[in-house]
């Protein structure tokens, strides 16, 4: 019922990282990113509601420094089912 990624984008020495979320149906779940790093350990995550073939971004996190050793992951739980999102930082 749903696609899912983190979106990657750096600008100068930033890294932002936003949870992207597509629905091919009528949707609400919560979602929760954890983003952990040297010195860095972040969480970000609530409630969303969904149409059917809505895409959305669900806020954004932004890091100094490149990606080198850091690790996201992006979870969503919707129906009682809780679901993987791929990242590739």
């Amino acid at each position: 019922p749903v696609a899912c990624t983190v979106s990657v984008e750096t600008s100068g020495s930033t890294m932002v990282l936003a949870p992207v979320i597509q629905a091919n149906e009528a949707i609400t779940g919560i979602y929760m990113l954890s983003v952990e790093g040297p010195g860095t350990r972040m969480n970000n995550g609530g409630p969303f509601s969904l149409r059917a073939g809505q895409t959305v971004e669900l806020g954004q996190m932004r890091l100094g420094g490149a990606a080198t050793n850091v690790e996201a992951e992006l979870t969503l739980s919707i129906d009682g089912q809780t679901y993987a999102c791929p990242v590739n930082l």
